[in-house]
């Protein structure tokens, strides 16, 4: 039986409230004429960058590169590139003989190897035009839209190129649409994290007021009774004694003592619809335990209305709380001076004492 109230409890909870999932931004369309494959990668020799090259090298070098250039002019690239080549393994840390190898890479349609080539002279010259422009060029062909905008604007501003700029003008279109995309995507993520981040706190906030709700309504269905057995101090059913908890404490079954005779029973407390509706209140209970642990701690509350207003009607159900809302503490030794008192104290109070302080 208890097995299948079990069950329809956990059938009856509602499902947690999903987020709803953000429309999907549609990529831009993007003009990918001239796009090639990339071909299959060959690395090429790079030279000795240990190499310290005499002047003989740097004269073979110079020599290599002029037959480069003629091969060029008529149009053999094979031939160009077999002397670029030769030239880099005689001078290896010229960055302009690395840039101008990629050049002839690129007319071979070998973007993967310019673009290794590049690399090699903007390690050897940062500031190598030359360089970018030429990495700008094969990234391009790569389809490489936002790199190969950086790369030429780079190159451009370095050192001014015609043939740069032009080839920036292209690119930028395509990329311009790609960085618009990327920063519509990255503020969506943002903006899911931070939902993501404000549900997962309501969803907390959401289960500790549910828990307290609900300890609420066991602690009034029970009445105080043998359900809460350690929630304060001796339990409800043998009263609060006043040197265990509150002065006074709460009544017990039989009454409360040291209130002029006995006090309101449990039954009496627990037929009041206000203090029945305040127990049920989750911002009440804490506050009582609170004090219940220290009387001291009443203070805190001394600006609150639910925890002054319910304090005030314990007191006037003969359930003392220390006097710190207008009462006299229940159990006080002596009687209230005030001969027109019409508290529990008898007219015999003792004089007052500030409060001390809340060490915790």
């Amino acid at each position: 039986m208890g097995g299948d109230k079990k069950e329809e409890k956990r059938e009856e909870k509602p499902a947690e409230p999903e987020i709803p999932k953000p429309a999907e931004i549609p990529f831009p369309e993007i003009d990918n004429k001239g796009v090639i494959e990339p071909e299959e990668a060959v690395a090429l020799p790079m030279g000795d960058s240990n190499k310290a090259p005499s002047d003989e090298d740097v004269e073979k070098a110079s020599e290599e590169r002029g037959k480069a250039q003629e091969a060029l002019g008529n149009g053999d690239f094979d031939a160009a590139l077999t002397h670029f080549t030769a030239a880099i393994e005689a001078n290896p840390g010229s960055a302009m003989l690395h840039a101008k190898r990629a050049s002839v890479l690129l007319k071979l349609k070998r973007p993967i190897a310019a673009i290794a080539d590049c690399d090699k002279a903007i390690s050897i010259n940062p500031d190598s035009a030359q360089g970018y422009k030429f990495r700008g060029r094969a990234n391009r062909l790569l389809g490489k839209w936002v790199e190969a905008k950086t790369d030429l604007a780079t190159a451009c501003k370095l050192d001014y190129d015609d043939d740069a700029n032009e080839w920036l003008k292209e690119v930028e279109p395509n990329a311009h649409k790609i960085q618009e995309y990327n920063r519509a995507v990255e503020r969506q993520k943002t903006e899911i994290e931070l939902a993501e981040r404000r549900e997962r706190v309501r969803r907390a906030q959401e289960a500790n007021r549910k828990a307290a709700e609900e300890e609420a309504k066991h602690f009034a269905e029970a009445g105080g009774q043998d359900e809460f057995p350690g929630a304060f101090p001796g339990g409800f059913t043998g009263g609060f004694p006043g040197a265990g908890g509150m002065p006074g404490g709460f009544p017990g079954a039989g009454g409360m003592p040291g209130a002029g005779g006995p006090g309101a029973g449990m039954e009496d407390l627990f037929s009041d619809p206000d203090i029945m509706a305040a127990f049920k209140d989750p911002e009440v209970m804490p506050a009582l335990m609170d004090i219940m642990s220290n009387p001291a701690n009443i203070m805190k509350y001394a600006n609150n209305p639910k925890i002054a207003s319910l304090i005030t009607k314990l007191q006037s159900k003969g359930a003392g709380m220390p006097g710190m809302f207008g009462g006299a503490p229940a159990g006080a030794a002596g009687g209230c001076q005030d001969e027109h008192c019409g508290g529990p104290c008898g007219g015999q109070q003792p004089p007052r004492r500030a409060p001390e302080p809340d060490l915790d």
